[in-house]
């Protein structure tokens, strides 16, 4: 094969579909804590259930609605984040290299936080925010 013929830059010429990424759907503070419930109830169970792929009926056992596994890393950021744990120990729990990923990627600002934060510097401003 003449090497003149060949596309130096193969990759320009390769057309990719775009792949849909599921949405994001982080369990509620009251649905975790129903997950947990029935996960406790048959701890062997859950771990199988979960390493089985059968996630979802975990999920079902709970009365909860279903989600993917890797939604309860979303859960774990979110709620470690309402509870005001510091940024650089969630990075740590979920195993990220930066800061930036965690916060980026997992940690979605709740609206009740927004306003908090408002409230704090309105006080901090004396009122005059």
């Amino acid at each position: 094969m003449r090497e003149d013929l060949v596309l130096r830059n193969v990759a320009k010429n390769v057309q990719l579909g775009t792949v849909e990424r599921p949405e994001i759907q982080a369990l509620t503070l009251d649905e975790a804590r129903q997950f947990l419930r029935q996960a406790r109830k048959g701890r062997f169970y859950a771990v199988y259930a979960v390493a089985l792929g059968d996630f979802r009926a975990v999920c079902d056992a709970a009365g909860i609605r279903r989600v993917r596994l890797h939604d309860l890393r979303h859960t774990c950021a979110t709620i470690l984040l309402a509870q005001g744990v510091d940024t650089r120990t969630i990075m740590e729990i979920l195993g990220h290299s930066t800061i930036v990923l965690t916060m980026n990627t997992y940690a979605h600002v709740l609206p009740e936080h927004q306003a908090t934060a408002l409230d704090k510097l309105e006080k901090a401003l004396g009122g005059l925010a």
